[in-house]
């Protein structure tokens, strides 16, 4: 954009070092991490609001029972979405409508 290069490059968790897009998914793929992390940051979302302490023991049941549904992302919605956490989170009051 601009004429300027784009530099694809960089350091996962400021150590290894990847050049591009695919080498990155890579790494972030093969981090133990990276699971855990898309279901709190989901649940987080579907929640409204963090995750705490009553929330862990949800999030390791999602995190199980996702990885033997193969780690698919329509699964990990389902599961979300009939979690405790989700099922019984207090909703908001809707906002008057000005006529």
């Amino acid at each position: 954009v601009g004429g300027f290069p784009i530099d694809s490059s960089g350091k996962y968790n400021n150590e290894t070092p990847f050049d591009g897009a695919a080498p990155m998914a890579k790494l972030v793929n093969a981090d133990a991490r990276f699971n855990a992390c898309v279901v709190e940051q989901l649940l987080t979302y579907a929640l409204g609001r963090g995750v705490g302490k009553r929330d862990q023991i949800h999030l390791g049941d999602i995190g199980d029972k996702l990885a033997a549904a193969g780690y698919l992302m329509p699964e990990l919605i389902k599961l979300i979405a009939t979690s405790y956490p989700f099922r019984t989170r207090r909703g908001t009051k809707p906002k008057e409508v000005q006529p």
